[in-house]
């Protein structure tokens, strides 16, 4: 899911040369039973999040700096209307 990006509420933010991006759909990632989002750097917490919240990921590789950041920036957030089966 290389150079697909989210806003914390999980909906896509799109960018000029998406077009151009070679990768299979959003609907055919939704088919796939484990799906692995790779990501290093607290920076990236709010972009995990989204991701989560989109449906696009429902399993995280990163490291502990960046997993206790996602946690805080949870903690910190007021709750979202979540759409169904979204695990964050």
């Amino acid at each position: 899911m290389l150079l697909r990006y989210f806003d914390i509420s999980g909906r896509m933010v799109h960018w000029n040369r998406e077009d151009q991006l070679l990768a299979i759909s959003t609907a055919q990632l939704k088919r796939v039973p484990l799906l692995i989002g790779v990501a290093v750097s607290p920076l990236k917490a709010v972009s995990i999040i989204g991701a989560a919240r989109s449906g696009l990921i429902n399993a995280l590789a990163t490291d502990t700096r960046t997993a206790m950041r996602v946690l805080d920036v949870l903690r910190s957030s007021p709750p979202l209307q979540r759409a169904a089966g979204s695990p964050v």
